[in-house]
């Protein structure tokens, strides 16, 4: 993924999602509140992508929708929030839209990604390249011209030690007046029945969200009344003086009375009204101190956890270098000791064979004295054969001349018998070159070789 090319790419926030998110942003973090009491809220992004090309497409947010809060320091999606997740985006299936990221809070501390967030946001960005993130910080919002937050990608999803980047954003304003309207009126109605002015999913309401406690005008109660003027004009006719005596003061003491006993009732009233709301305010700040207690328990516990996994992965790193080192020592270990003994037995080997190769030539050599002995007796009984036909031929002549036909048959005879052994002689000769040829040619192979 290119960071220049995130950041070419806009994200469009729909009026509706805005407002949405700056409820929920509020509902924890306004400035009626103090800083202590501030928390993060988180929530996702609901819409749709535009089909632009390459590998990040622009983003247009639609809807929000608020799903949880905890601490002020930082918070994470819990594991029953990723339940509820494909239930928001089946809700808005038939639209055509389905998450495209998440939003957070960081009530008086700006905006930013923690370590913690970036984890969050490989959860969005790993899956979707176009995924974003959207920090809020709610003290922004004084400023008139800063619309309280800034939107951010990741520059390697699949990093966990990944930097991030800022993302160009615009918010567009609704269509029409009508959400002007509904909003409003919704929004003051909510302020005046005390209840919140957005839930987060499936969220269950405070028990004492919905209880109304009386106010105090609604606390007096009304003074029994007696008329004297009523009573008197009643016992007209012969007893008005004793009305004036007896009657009237009567009826002061009775009204005293009654307001004596009305005022008891209203200070009763009072006292248990403020009990009530006491009560109210020490169970609320109860449990959001157990919870805001939990919360920070499980992150100082999983915290532990990373850091232990950090030691152990630091702790197998070392292992695996000293083991690398390790089994570099013994493969040069073998390799010179397998060279070594390889040169060994291959001068070993040489000098057998050059031993079997000297003893192979003495023994050619030897057989090639033998052959050039018998080739000089067979040149010598040659010589002595050539000689001695001669010596016939010349007889035979001699005989010839002198007319003895029948000696010269003879010795015609002899000279006829003596010519095949002559030639068998030859042949001989020819038979010993071939051999002495044959074994010098092997001569020179084995002293070549050697």
């Amino acid at each position: 993924m290119s960071k220049e090319e995130s950041i070419k790419k806009k994200v469009i926030i729909k009026w509706k999602a805005y407002v949405k998110m700056m409820k929920h942003v509020l509902r924890f973090g306004s400035n009626a509140k103090h800083k202590s009491q501030f928390k993060e809220v988180m929530g996702m992004l609901i819409g749709r992508l535009v089909d632009e090309p390459g590998i990040i497409k622009d983003v247009v947010i639609e809807d929000a929708v608020p799903i949880s809060h905890g601490g002020h320091i930082e918070v994470a999606f819990k594991p029953e929030d990723y339940g509820s997740f494909s239930v928001v985006d089946s809700a808005y299936a038939d639209k055509g839209w389905f998450t495209v990221g998440w939003y957070h809070s960081h009530p008086g501390l700006s905006c930013f990604f923690s370590a913690v967030d970036v984890r969050n946001q490989m959860g969005w960005q790993g899956p979707n390249n176009s995924a974003v993130g959207i920090v809020w910080d709610h003290t922004r919002l004084e400023d008139k011209d800063d619309m309280g937050f800034d939107v951010y990608r990741l520059d390697d999803p699949q990093n966990p030690m990944s930097d991030y980047h800022q993302v160009n954003w615009v918010v567009e304003p609704p269509e029409d007046n009508e959400f002007y309207i509904m909003g409003i009126a919704k929004l003051i109605n909510n302020i005046k029945k005390g209840e919140s002015p957005i839930l987060e999913l499936n969220e269950v309401p405070d028990v004492f969200g919905d209880f109304e406690v009386p106010g105090e005008s609604m606390m007096m109660a009304k003074e029994p009344e007696l008329s004297y003027e009523k009573v008197n004009k009643s016992l007209q006719g012969g007893i008005e003086k004793i009305s004036e005596v007896f009657i009237k003061p009567l009826l002061d003491y009775l009204n005293e009375w009654a307001r004596g006993i009305s005022q008891g009732i209203i200070t009763k009233n009072v006292i248990m009204l403020k009990n009530l709301k006491g009560l109210k305010e020490n169970l609320s700040k109860s449990i959001s101190d157990i919870q805001s207690w939990l919360k920070f328990a499980f992150n100082d516990r999983l915290r532990d956890v990373w850091v232990a996994i950090d030691d152990k992965y630091d702790a197998n790193v070392i292992i695996r270098k000293k083991l690398h080192e390790k089994l570099e020592e013994l493969e040069n270990s073998l390799d010179k000791n397998l060279s070594e003994s390889f040169d060994k037995a291959l001068d070993s080997v040489i000098a057998d064979i050059n031993s079997r190769m000297k003893t192979a030539v003495e023994k050619i050599e030897k057989v090639e004295e033998n052959t050039e002995d018998v080739s000089g007796t067979i040149q010598s009984q040659k010589a002595i054969m050539e000689a001695a036909r001669d010596n016939y031929k010349k007889k035979v002549d001699e005989i010839t001349n002198n007319g003895k036909s029948a000696m010269t048959d003879s010795v015609k005879a002899i000279s006829e018998g003596l010519s095949p052994l002559t030639d068998n002689i030859q042949d001989l000769q020819n038979k010993l070159n071939d051999i002495k040829t044959s074994l010098k040619a092997i001569n020179g192979m084995v002293k070549g070789g050697n």
